[in-house]
């Protein structure tokens, strides 16, 4: 599995206009091949590192800032899996801890507070239905539990933490075409509990449920790239 961890930054306002506390979301990116499994037995360990500048402010309700809008942002990923067997089929446990730093923070000119700490940690785990290598068919579901336990002061405009609960449910496909081609197909509903300490004056911050789709064709260059 070769997860490509994303990381970006949601800011929001407040009914009342002020800034209110607000965290990046790390999101489980769906990339081809992450749900052929490995050998049962077999650990990973993995480290991803994300430097962005940020020069925009995107908001539903006054539309974007440019002018004096920045942020930079310095994010780090532990990972650890761990694959095995159960009832027969394959699964993977999968622990997940963000860390870093938010910096150079602005909104048309108004400065924002550094942050840096840990984000909220996640943990995983994920089932084959379907382990067919000889015809390459994978079929697997997995929840990924986001646990609201990262750096977070709700009298700060940026945080590492969101202080809240995050549920993600996913099933996946996996499908060889022939000796080269491969399709994956992923859904994805994600669940948000509230924060019900946002901002200086402590209130509830609510988000409807998402849902999203991945499709991915992929082209095997050379079959030495491709793992039996």
């Amino acid at each position: 599995m070769a997860d490509l961890l994303k990381t970006f930054l949601g800011l929001s306002a407040t009914v009342a206009l002020s800034l209110a506390t607000s965290s990046p979301v790390f999101a489980i990116d769906y990339q081809p091949f992450d749900w052929v499994p490995l050998p049962a037995g077999q650990d990973v360990f993995m480290g991803y590192y994300e430097f962005a500048v940020h020069s925009e402010f995107n908001n539903v309700i006054s539309g974007t800032a440019k002018g004096a809008t920045s942020l930079n942002t310095n994010i780090g990923v532990a990972r650890y899996l761990h694959y095995g067997l159960l009832g027969g089929h394959p699964y993977v446990l999968d622990f997940i801890l963000p860390f870093g730093a938010l910096t150079n923070g602005r909104i048309a000119g108004t400065h924002l507070n550094d942050a840096s700490g840990i984000g909220d940690p996640i943990a995983s785990i994920g089932y084959w239905l379907v382990n067919d290598p000889a015809n390459k068919r994978y079929i697997s579901a997995a929840i990924f539990v986001t646990l609201p336990v990262g750096t977070y002061d709700p009298k700060k405009s940026l945080n590492l933490g969101s202080n809240r609960w995050q549920t993600d449910l996913q099933l996946d496909y996996t499908q060889g075409l022939s000796d080269r081609f491969t399709i994956d197909v992923s859904g994805v509903w994600t669940y948000y509990g509230d924060n019900s300490d946002a901002g200086p004056g402590h209130q509830t911050l609510s988000q409807r449920s998402t849902y999203a789709a991945y499709v991915w064709l992929s082209y095997d260059v050379t079959p030495e790239l491709v793992r039996n």
